[in-house]
């Protein structure tokens, strides 16, 4: 644990960090290095944030692109 980027990638797993914890539920080979799957993370995350009673999730559609999703705290 002698690099920074070593050392705050253990910090967060030690405080509980959801994107540490969805990069080693979907990493891939890669060396030493972290890498991984961004499907399956996103999917991994996105999953966790709709799971969660505090967030609500609301899609909304610009007129000028794609449907964005907006994430707020719920009351």
């Amino acid at each position: 644990m002698g690099h920074a980027v070593g050392v705050l990638k253990e910090e967060m797993r030690r405080l509980g960090s959801l994107v540490l914890e969805a990069a080693d539920a979907n990493a891939v080979p890669a060396g030493r290095a972290l890498a991984v799957d961004r499907d399956a993370f996103a999917r991994y995350v996105t999953e966790w944030i709709e799971a969660e009673p505090l967030i609500e999730r609301v899609t909304v559609s610009g007129a000028s692109g794609p449907a964005d999703a907006w994430i707020t705290q719920a009351a």
